[in-house]
């Protein structure tokens, strides 16, 4: 999957958190900072190298 592609779906998850907080599963906020925070890490580097 590509990277553009996570981070498409990390933007419909911070819709979530943003919209529908008081739904919000908590195990599931854990379970994507546990397996997709290193794709938001990856944007930052290729931005970095990109831009600085």
């Amino acid at each position: 999957e590509k990277l553009a592609e996570k981070l498409a779906r990390a933007v419909g998850f911070r819709n979530i958190l943003i919209h529908e907080y008081a739904k919000i599963n908590h195990h599931l906020v854990y379970h994507y900072y546990e397996q997709d925070l290193d794709d938001l890490r990856k944007f930052a580097q290729q931005i970095g190298n990109k831009f600085l």
